[in-house]
């Protein structure tokens, strides 16, 4: 589920661009072309969306879909514990 709505926020952010093949191994810069600037939208989307914050995520460790789909899920269990 996670991994759907973050594909809907890249959606939205990226509009004019061919997502049909995003998987979890799907890299940011290098297969999305995700900026700087796209990495600070992705992150406000995020927060309204899933109502967890970005602000300790390891930029430099986060290279693939799944990597922020991963950091999403274990945030979320946190709260709930």
């Amino acid at each position: 589920m996670t991994f759907d709505t973050l594909k809907k926020l890249f959606a939205q952010m990226m509009e004019n661009e061919d997502l049909s093949n995003v998987t979890s191994e799907t890299r940011l810069k290098e297969d999305l072309g995700i900026t700087s600037l796209y990495m600070m939208w992705l992150a406000y989307a995020i927060e309204s969306e899933f109502g967890i914050s970005l602000a300790d995520i390891d930029v430099e460790q986060t290279r693939t879909v799944g990597d922020i789909c991963d950091y999403i899920d274990k945030k979320k269990a946190n709260e709930t514990l």
